[in-house]
């Protein structure tokens, strides 16, 4: 007898018991080879290795008592006394009487069963728990089935799959943290979409605000904060002046209208930001630098620093100098004094970034 492999009968399976499937097929290949259905139990063990003495014992009683065996008092001979799956799915081996019937609310499931759920790592409380649901679907459907053990077992399977999955899925969520930073896959997503980097930076400290904030969990933050960004470029994009070069602002810059017909989307008072404009003016005449958008500039400005004046009373004030950062055109992950990141993690930050402006040649 090859012990390579065993093969079995799922259907078997589901109705017996997973272990006891598969020491029927012992049995039917020590039958087929020696011509007899009477077998010492050390021939079984040398078969059985994958098991220990006491649990190869359990499941020879589970096979006696669903009248598939029968043992010697002291364990020394088993006799088969079924030959064929298929007399076996059809034996009258259920946990209860076969005949068809319908399910009545005093119905529970046999003790056999909750050991049989066992074998696929389900706890006893947790088929328990399944029992009242299981008995109203069906006192409702006030159907007639012919093994309500069979059917409540699937019907425990299946919600222990659904259980492990659910779990998994949780486990695997986590909160917005203030070192967050978005994969380089779902950099390299926006880059291609067209969105420049250095605006995806800029945007990173304002999704981090305001998710730590709502202090929810997710397992999707690099897709949220994909769809974040595209609807913030989308937006900026109807702000672009289209300068063919970068210019330095005038003494005398004023947001364009369409700067506030986008403001007006984002429940930003305008009065708010028409205050924000001289500063604003005089703070990168003193810089000195060019930009091609003050407009798309000054609506970042505005926006962190609207979110710093609704939650003045609460923002840490790590957060509230990531606000300040808005100003910057360089990436903020460069400034090491303005994120509080540790050395290592903004030198993983910083050559993300560098990574990927040499991947798209930026």
């Amino acid at each position: 007898m090859s012990m390579e492999s065993i093969k079995f009968s799922k259907e078997v399976a589901e109705t017996i018991g997973l272990n006891e499937a598969v020491l029927v097929t012992v049995l039917e290949d020590l039958q087929h080879d020696k011509s007899t259905n009477k077998f010492k139990c050390s021939e079984i063990v040398l078969q059985t290795k994958f098991w220990n003495r006491v649990r190869l014992e359990e499941v020879l009683k589970s096979l006696e008592n669903k009248g598939l065996i029968n043992c010697s008092e002291d364990l020394t001979f088993v006799t088969f006394l079924k030959f064929k799956k298929e007399s076996i799915v059809k034996a009258n081996i259920s946990f209860e009487e076969r005949s068809s019937r319908k399910i009545t609310e005093e119905w529970e499931p046999e003790t056999q069963l909750i050991e049989q759920a066992s074998d696929y790592g389900i706890p006893a409380r947790f088929v328990l728990d399944q029992l009242e649901e299981f008995k109203y679907f069906w006192l409702e459907k006030n159907e007639l089935h012919h093994s309500w053990g069979l059917k409540f077992l699937r019907h425990v399977i299946k919600a222990w799959r659904k259980n492990e999955i659910k779990e998994n899925k949780e486990s695997k969520k986590n909160l917005m943290h203030e070192a967050w930073f978005p994969d380089e896959d779902a950099l390299d997503i926006l880059v291609r979409a067209g969105i420049n980097i250095e605006f995806i930076n800029e945007t990173i400290s304002e999704f981090i605000l305001y998710w730590t904030e709502k202090g929810s969990i997710s397992d999707t933050w690099n897709s949220k904060f994909i769809a974040h960004v595209r609807r913030q470029w989308e937006k900026s994009q109807n702000l672009i002046e289209n300068y063919n070069q970068p210019q330095t602002i005038s003494a005398k810059w004023t947001p364009s209208a369409e700067f506030y017909d986008v403001l007006s989307l984002s429940s930003i008072e305008q009065q708010f930001a028409d205050n924000l404009i001289p500063e604003f003016i005089m703070y990168w005449q003193e810089e000195g630098k060019a930009h091609n958008s003050w407009n798309s500039k000054f609506f970042q400005h505005v926006k962190y620093q609207w979110q710093k004046k609704v939650n003045e009373n609460i923002l840490p004030k790590d957060i509230e100098k990531r606000v300040e950062s808005s100003w910057k055109i360089e990436p903020a992950i460069s400034k090491e004094k303005k994120l509080p990141l540790s050395k290592e993690n903004q030198e993983v930050n910083r050559n993300k970034f560098n990574k990927l402006k040499t991947k798209h040649n930026i």
